[in-house]
This record gives structure tokens, C-alpha cells and sequence, in this order.
């Protein structure tokens, strides 16, 4: 590694001329980390990807696939871009002897991003990926003749147990006196709970919310303990939403965790989520997470490494935190400005459910029962006449489960030391710190708000700008009709109040009371038409 007199390093000149392993390639992150390699870091020599074949498709009509289908590239070539035949499920990776070996001549680095990263499921299929394929592609480094730097990909909740979270390794989730080995804990797992679909609160997590947090760390301790030996570094990047700066802004492929409650919120299907909007959102963009990742690979090869940097968290620092309060604000502020042509009725503001008391949770599931699936029952109603799809039962489903799931993430508060990050950051050549951008102090939130909304509304919702002024119509004729069936609807509960229990029980006297409530439904009847006619 060349240094220069100030003891900075180049992460370009790191990646000349090296032959990289990514794992988790087809996902988010590993797809814009090989963008950013063959973009920025174009003097790599080659660049393996780990995938699984699937259905009819090879790795390599994959990869092919992913290339042609993706935005981000474009401008892109395949020349020094290879596909590996593999899956971490499998013994020696699923890797052919021929690849195999390929892999332990050439290869200098490995990003290791491939995880199952639901929150729900067996608990088999979390053990299977998370701890033992991780295991699996340790022990491929080990043979690896050239090998510089290791990137173990984890997660800022892989000790979510705690409040105070240090950049440092934890005892595993369970009770290492009773269990003293990996191997002899993981087969009592297999035993007794392989095939359950374990949940919060269940004693063998440990405290941990879901499989998903307890297997990363248990891979996380395992990796220090069995491959300490290895040149590792372990990132834990927290909630990672879209990117912000690069290569697009706003870019994001699929819906899940923070984008898929961001969309249920704006097509209006969501009149109910379970957040503390107190609480501090642990959102992080996506590019900066990968620009670190990049950083820590360099520094962990670098004469300048410390091994009490090798674990390094990529989190919002408490100088540039948001409130969940302030980051919907912004959204429901851009909403307005750019909503999308897929809204099917008005967005609710005030959507926000703690989730702590008995009177919450009542609130929580009436709005579920008698608001959300009554709506999404009629909607998928009016498609089957229309010759349409069904499609919001299935969506409202899988957003109640998403909003439940996440409830242990949006609804706490955490300190994670963040400290590492930039340290490691201000290592690098000042020229290309502005290439390699992961300081969390220079994002604007109320920018990276309307960015996540617009990248939402172009790369999820696949709708162009050019129809924004068309939606704004479109939402105006929304609110007119809901306000105007709000309108009927209180006009007939007061008329069947007056006519059915005030008269027939002798309470005329009482109607005074009624009919000042109709004038003041009638009142804000009026105000809301006045306001949607300002927008127009």
C-alpha cells in the first residue's frame, strides 16, 4: 500500500490491478458496489460474483441479466466482470473444483454481502446462510494464496440487545458455559428448532427481536473467534435506505424495510404503522455504505491498520441524527409536490402508532380490521369486476406483517459508537474523500428525503417525470371525492340518530346538539374543498 507523507493511503490505487470475490452481488448493496468498482476503481484487474443459479437461468444469464435490466449500468461493461457457479448453502460453497481453485490463486479480496435478510422464517434458513455459509466462505479465504483484505458484511442490530452499542466484538446470544463450541449449540438448534418459525420473545433469541439479528451475531463472533487469524473487518451499516448522490439519485431496486413504508404511506394505502415518530431513525444511504465498505477494505490492508478498528458501524453520528417526527415531515412536505399517479386515496399524516399501551394496540388492530382490509377487500373487488388483478389484500397483508416486524426497530432508541468510520474516512487521500463520500454530517435530510421519494416514484413505481403535474390533478380529484363521501357519510349518521334514537325516545330537545355537529361537519367540508381548489 502506498502512503504519502501525511500517512493517507489511495483506495483507487488499493483496487489497481486486484481480483475480487463479491458475495450477495444481486443484492442492493452488492450491485452498487461493483458499480462503484468498475466506475471508480477501473484499473481492477477482475471481479467475481459468487451466484447461485436459478430456475432455468445460469449464473452467468444472471449476471447478464442483472446488467441489462439495472439503470445503474448503463455505461457499463462486462469485460472484467465473471461469474461464479455457487451457493453459500452448499459445501465448498457449491463452487466447481475448477472455479475452486481458481478462486484460492487469484483472488486478493472479498466482500462478503450475501445474507438472508428477512425477518421472519424458519430458523433453519437464517442458521443455513448467515452462520454456516459465512463459516463456508471463511474457510475458501483460508486456502486463498493472495489474500489482502476480507469485508464481513453485518448489521448495527446484530447486538440490538443493547442500548449502548460499541464498535467491538460481543459474546455470542447464547450461554457459551452450556454451550461451549459453535458446532454443539448449532446442533441443538437443528434438533429441537430447525423447522420453527421462531419469533420476538421466543427464549432461544436470546432478547434478539428475530432470527435475522441473532444469527448475525452469532456469525460476527464466530468469524473473530474461528478466522481471527484472517485479515477481517466487519462493517455493520444500520436501516439502509436508497442512495443519495450516486450513481443515481434516489436509486433503489425493490421494496423493503424503510422504502416499503415509505410507498404504503404515499399511495395512501397505510392508514396506520406502528412507529415512535420521538424515536431517532437509524436510516443510512445506501452509497455511503458502499463507499465505506470500500474504504475499509483498503484500510484493513493498509500499513495503518489497528486492530481496534475492526469493526466499524455505518450510522447516523448524533451531529447529523433525524427524528422518524422530522423525517416524515419532509416526506409528507415532497409528497405533496410530487405525488404519485398510483395514490388510490388521500395520504394520511397522522399515521404514527406507538405501540405501547393496551389503548395503542386496540387502536392499532381497529384501523387494521375495519379500515384497512375493508378498503383493500373493496378495492380488489372493483378489479375483479373491471377484468383486473386483486391485488391490495396481498399488499396489506404483507405491510401489517412488515410494520410488526419492525416495530422493535421504530419504536427504540439506540447510541451506536460511530467513531471508527471516520477516522478510517479521514485516512484517505484528501483528493478522493469527496470520490468516496461515507461522512454522515454532509447529508442534507431534508435533500435526501425528496430524493428517496423521487428515486421512489421513478425506480419502484416506474413512473416519468413528465406526469407529476397530471398526478397533482389527480390526487385533487381524490381528496374531493373522499371529502365529499366523509361529507354523506357523518350527514347520514346524524340523520339516523335524529330519526331513529332522539325522536323515538322523546329527545327533541337534544337536536341543538346534532345540528350544530352538522353544521360543523359541514364547516370542514367546506375548508377542505376550499384547500384542495388552492392547490389546483
Amino acid at each position: 500500500m502506498n502512503t504519502d507523507k501525511k500517512q493517507t493511503f489511495s483506495v483507487i490505487d488499493f483496487y489497481a490491478n486486484k481480483t475480487i470475490l463479491i458475495t450477495g452481488s444481486t443484492g442492493s448493496i452488492g450491485k452498487l458496489l461493483l458499480e462503484k468498482l468498475l466506475r471508480e476503481c477501473s484499473e481492477v484487474k477482475r471481479i467475481y460474483l459468487l451466484i447461485r443459479s436459478k430456475k432455468s437461468l445460469s449464473s452467468q444469464q444472471r449476471l447478464k441479466n442483472m446488467f441489462s435490466s439495472s439503470l445503474i449500468f448503463d455505461h457499463q461493461s462486462l469485460d472484467k466482470v465473471y461469474s461464479i457457479d455457487g451457493d453459500i448453502c452448499q459445501d465448498n460453497l457449491g463452487i466447481s473444483d475448477e472455479d475452486y481453485q481458481k478462486l484460492c490463486q487469484e483472488v486478493q479480496i472479498v466482500f462478503h454481502s450475501a445474507a438472508y435478510v428477512k425477518f421472519s422464517g424458519v430458523l433453519e434458513t437464517f442458521i443455513e446462510q448467515n452462520v454456516k455459509g459465512t463459516d463456508r466462505l471463511m474457510r475458501l479465504c483460508e486456502q486463498m494464496l493472495r489474500l489482502e483484505s476480507i469485508v464481513h458484511v453485518s448489521t448495527a442490530f446484530s447486538n440490538c440487545v443493547q442500548k449502548n452499542i460499541e464498535e467491538r466484538i460481543y459474546p455470542p446470544p447464547f450461554d457459551l458455559a452450556k454451550w461451549p463450541d459453535l458446532d454443539s449449540f448449532l446442533k441443538m438448534l437443528e434438533k429441537n428448532f430447525a423447522k420453527l418459525n421462531i419469533k420476538n420473545g421466543h427464549p432461544i433469541l436470546n432478547g434478539h427481536p428475530n432470527p435475522y439479528t441473532f444469527s448475525k451475531a452469532i456469525a460476527e463472533w464466530h468469524v473473530n473467534k474461528r478466522y481471527g487469524h484472517l485479515p477481517v473487518i466487519i462493517c455493520r451499516p444500520s436501516i439502509v435506505a436508497s442512495t443519495y448522490r450516486e450513481p443515481l439519485r434516489g436509486w433503489i431496486d425493490k421494496f423493503a424495510g424503510y422504502t416499503s413504508m415509505v410507498s404504503v404511506l404515499c399511495t395512501g394505502i397505510a392508514r396506520s404503522l406502528i412507529v415512535n415518530l420521538d424515536c431517532k431513525a437509524e436510516i443510512i444511504p445506501a452509497d455511503y455504505v458502499v463507499n465505506s465498505l470500500l474504504i475499509c477494505a483498503a484500510y484493513r490492508a493498509s500499513s495503518m491498520f489497528d486492530s481496534c478498528r475492526k469493526v466499524v458501524h455505518q450510522t447516523i453520528g448524533p451531529q447529523n441524527s433525524i427524528t422518524w417526527q422530522r423525517m416524515n415531515d419532509e416526506n409528507f412536505l415532497y409528497e405533496n409536490q410530487m405525488p404519485t399517479m398510483k395514490l388510490i386515496r388521500p395520504v394520511k399524516k397522522d399515521y404514527s402508532n406507538k405501540y405501547q399501551t393496551s389503548w395503542d394496540k386496540l387502536c392499532y388492530k381497529w384501523t387494521k380490521l375495519f379500515n384497512h382490509y375493508p378498503f383493500a377487500l373493496f378495492i380488489d373487488f372493483l378489479c375483479l369486476i373491471t377484468g383486473n388483478r386483486p391485488f391490495l389484500v396481498r399488499i396489506t397483508r404483507i405491510m401489517h406483517a412488515t410494520s410488526e416486524e419492525l416495530k422493535f426497530f421504530t419504536t427504540k432508541n439506540w447510541h451506536f459508537q460511530c467513531k471508527n468510520n471516520m477516522e478510517i474516512y479521514h485516512l484517505i487521500n484528501e483528493q478522493e474523500r469527496p470520490l468516496f463520500n461515507c461522512d454522515c454530517n454532509t447529508i442534507d435530510w431534508s435533500d435526501f428525503c425528496y430524493q428517496t421519494l423521487m428515486g421512489g416514484r421513478r425506480y419502484l413505481l416506474k413512473e416519468p417525470d413528465s406526469n407529476i403535474e397530471q398526478a397533482k390533478q389527480r390526487k385533487n380529484l381524490l381528496h374531493l371525492i373522499y371529502e365529499s363521501i366523509y361529507f354523506f357519510r357523518n350527514v347520514f349518521i346524524i340523520w339516523v340518530i335524529k330519526s331513529f334514537i332522539v325522536e323515538n325516545n322523546g329527545l327533541l330537545s337534544s337536536m341543538n346538539i346534532f345540528e350544530m355537529i352538522a353544521y360543523l361537519i359541514f364547516f370542514r367540508f367546506i375548508l377542505s374543498i376550499r384547500k384542495i381548489f388552492i392547490n389546483i
